[in-house]
């Protein structure tokens, strides 16, 4: 039988509660392979103030790849400086050529390393490492996967140890990141600030303490969705619409047309937006009410990752607990509290999109700093 269409094929689930319920997720098929992409010196990187690019750096790979299968259905997830993707082994050449050509597009756009690593699932299980896939559903035929097993990061583990496991420096580049947009300004927190989270079981097998604190944080926080519309940024013009035309474009004069074009555009879009209701019928409104059902704020990729608009208070007993999880022997954590968070996009069309949310100065990044501190701890 044909494991091609695995991930189409598989059976979403729409509510958060669910994200660790074992009947949503299917082990990856053996014929797949593990793509895992990482901006090299993030941390330093970030420290410059290249925060943006980095996260750039991150979405465009998974946008490459989209562009590069024609939209076919795989599970990617968004990790802030990178990106974990699962595709058949009969795609792995195109990606591997999409992955080249969005590594050397960031290095000569952005001076920022990314690194693209590639391993077969079959080796990871003759290893005894497993991978599973969930489906989550955001909205009419936009989806996003959850990822579990200790797969994942014995896959990271095999890349970043042998640069065998890395697409070659020479190797044929070829592919474009249409559709990446950078156009909604920071996010500022209604509520105090914006919580980013790494948390990652300390047993493979231990998925109820994650499930457990998930439950603790949606109550906490009274299940609010940490975008809202009424949430959205109304401001102009974009701050980060430069990086997203040299993303596209280059630094020539391409980019700078395009730009021109882009700033008229979103000044029109931003008139229409600000008279726009939620409960309005009209396009604007539908897009963006979408828009926030479309955002990747909680996912699954071994760890569990949320950026949520928190009180202090909520904080406070947010990071109580996972400190609890921690000395219990249970789980390790990360945590960054900023002011903001950013949001990069995947859009396609009108009823087609994926919004990456990630927390201001450093989010995933800077909470996965804290969160490889405790695990050296313990080694």
């Amino acid at each position: 039988m044909s494991t091609l269409n695995f991930f189409r094929h598989l059976q979403s689930f729409n509510e958060k509660e669910f994200l660790f319920q074992d009947q949503n997720y299917s082990e990856l098929p053996e014929d797949w392979t593990v793509f895992i992409t990482d901006v090299k010196g993030s941390t330093v990187a970030i420290e410059k103030g290249l925060y943006k690019e980095v996260n750039i750096a991150g979405v465009t790979s998974i946008v490459c790849v989209k562009n590069a299968l024609n939209d076919f259905d795989f599970p990617f997830v968004f990790g802030g400086d990178g990106a974990t993707l699962l595709v058949p082994q009969v795609h792995e050449d195109k990606v591997k050529i999409s992955l080249a050509f969005c590594r050397n597009h960031i290095k000569k756009n952005f001076d920022l390393e990314l690194r693209v690593g590639h391993m077969p699932y079959k080796k990871l299980k003759i290893q005894g490492s497993k991978i599973e896939v969930a489906k989550m559903k955001l909205s009419e035929g936009n989806e996003i996967a959850m990822l579990r097993g200790s797969g994942l990061s014995e896959a990271e583990k095999l890349i970043k140890s042998d640069e065998k496991n890395l697409i070659e420096p020479a190797f044929v580049a070829e592919g474009n990141n249409q559709g990446l947009e950078c156009r909604w300004n920071p996010i500022p927190s209604s509520k105090g600030n914006f919580l980013s989270l790494i948390i990652k079981s300390r047993s493979p097998s231990d998925t109820q303490s994650l499930s457990e604190v998930l439950q603790f944080i949606l109550y906490i926080t009274d299940d609010e969705r940490f975008l809202t519309f009424r949430k959205l940024p109304k401001t102009w013009p974009p701050k980060y619409l430069k990086q997203e035309m040299v993303a596209k474009y280059g630094k020539g004069l391409k980019a700078k047309l395009a730009t021109l074009f882009v700033y008229i555009l979103t000044k029109l879009f931003s008139l229409i937006v600000a008279k726009v209701k939620e409960t309005d019928q009209s396009a604007a409104a539908k897009y963006m009410n979408q828009l926030v059902q479309n955002t990747d704020f909680v996912k699954v990729d071994e760890s569990l990752k949320l950026v949520i608009d928190t009180s202090e208070a909520a904080s406070q007993e947010i990071l109580k607990k996972l400190e609890s999880k921690y000395q219990s022997g249970l789980v390790f954590y990360g945590a960054h509290v900023s002011k903001e968070a950013m949001m990069t996009c995947f859009v396609r069309s009108m009823t087609n999109h994926i919004h990456f949310i990630d927390g201001g100065s450093g989010g995933y990044a800077m909470a996965a700093k804290q969160l490889k501190q405790q695990m050296a701890q313990h080694t």
